[in-house]
C-alpha cells in the first residue's frame, strides 16, 4: 500500500461525524506499527495509533485516477476486539 492519500468529501463528513480529526488520520495512516486488511481488489482498512496513542481504523478505496493513489472515505475508533488483535499482531502487548 502507497503513501498517497487524499480525503473526499464524504470521507471528511464521515470523520467528523465520528469525532476523529484529519490530522489523526494522517497519523494512522503513517503510525510505525499498523496493519492493512484488505476488503476486496480496491478497498482496504487500515488499523493504527495517532501521537496520542488513539486506536483508528481508516477506510480507503484505491483511487480512479491513479494507480496506488487512496482515497480516504472512512475512520473510526478501534472497537476492543480490534484493539486486543492490533496488539497482539503489532507487539504492543
Amino acid at each position: 500500500m502507497g503513501d498517497r492519500y487524499s480525503f473526499t468529501s464524504d470521507g471528511l463528513h464521515n470523520i467528523r461525524v465520528y469525532g476523529v480529526k484529519p490530522g489523526e488520520v494522517w497519523e494512522a495512516l503513517h503510525s510505525k506499527r499498523r496493519l492493512v486488511r484488505h476488503l476486496d481488489a480496491k478497498a482496504s482498512a487500515l488499523f493504527g495509533l495517532t501521537h496520542t496513542g488513539r486506536y483508528l481504523v481508516v477506510f480507503v478505496l484505491e483511487s480512479a485516477d491513479e494507480d496506488n493513489d487512496w482515497d480516504v472515505i472512512a475512520a473510526r475508533e478501534m472497537l476492543q476486539d480490534e484493539k486486543a488483535v492490533f496488539d497482539r499482531y503489532t507487539g504492543r502487548k
